[in-house]
């Protein structure tokens, strides 16, 4: 879990530098690699859901416990207005990511109560194979494009299309 968090907080990392980087590609590679962006933190987004779920059908229903269950209902809560409520996806999915980060990152504390720890060993437990692996392949298709060389830019066209996708309502 602890790799996912830290491969997590890069694509996160990502969003703020995004036009800068994606100002030096093709345009043909600057759409893709807006998409992929995208599509990444959706699925991401979407993975969450599930992922607490797990975790808190695991969580023990005893009052020591109560303030973590009550965290994890609050995110699911989050979650499922993520799901049902339109708005700008890559807005909605930053947010959703961000808050998910917050919550499992206390959890991880070398100083977090006996209990914190139980609940990070729960999340750690999580198969999140498929999860990392996307997100090794967003990290591998990223490098690829910046090691592309490009003299095909149209800042314009890049702006457009950044702006595009941070718009786009799902």
């Amino acid at each position: 879990m602890k790799l996912v968090l830290f491969l997590l907080s890069i694509a996160l990392m990502s969003k703020v530098s995004l036009a800068g980087v994606f100002g030096r590609f093709r345009r043909d590679v600057t759409q893709e690699g807006l998409d992929s962006t995208l599509e990444l933190f959706k699925r991401l987004s979407a993975a969450t859901g599930p992922l607490v779920t797990s975790v808190l059908d695991q969580v023990p229903k005893t009052d020591a416990f109560a303030p973590y269950r009550k965290e994890l209902e609050e995110y699911l809560e989050a979650f499922n207005e993520y799901k049902t409520k339109k708005g700008l996806c890559f807005q909605k999915s930053t947010e959703l990511l961000e808050k998910f980060s917050n919550l499992v990152e206390k959890y991880e504390k070398e100083d977090a109560p006996t209990e914190a720890k139980k609940v990070d060993e729960l999340f750690n437990s999580y198969n999140s194979e498929k999860l990392e692996s996307e997100i090794e392949e967003y990290v591998k298709k990223m490098d690829a494009m910046v090691e592309q060389d490009s003299n095909e830019v149209d800042s314009d066209a890049v702006g457009f299309q950044l702006l595009g996708m941070m718009f786009a309502v799902c």
